[in-house]
């Protein structure tokens, strides 16, 4: 999954502590993360610089 671009989490209920703070780490191609229609309060730690 290194390669993935695109990760869709839209309308999943998550929280802040529902997401390990290491998971996106693998994710160095990530562009896109779509976290809306969720109940983040604020945005989830540890995410790659690629994020545009």
């Amino acid at each position: 999954m290194t390669n993935l671009k695109v990760l869709e989490l839209t309308g999943n209920i998550l929280y802040e502590s529902s997401i390990a703070p290491w998971a996106f780490k693998p994710l160095k191609a990530l562009k896109v993360l779509r976290l809306d229609k969720n109940r983040f309060s604020v945005i989830p730690a540890g995410l790659p610089p690629s994020i545009e």
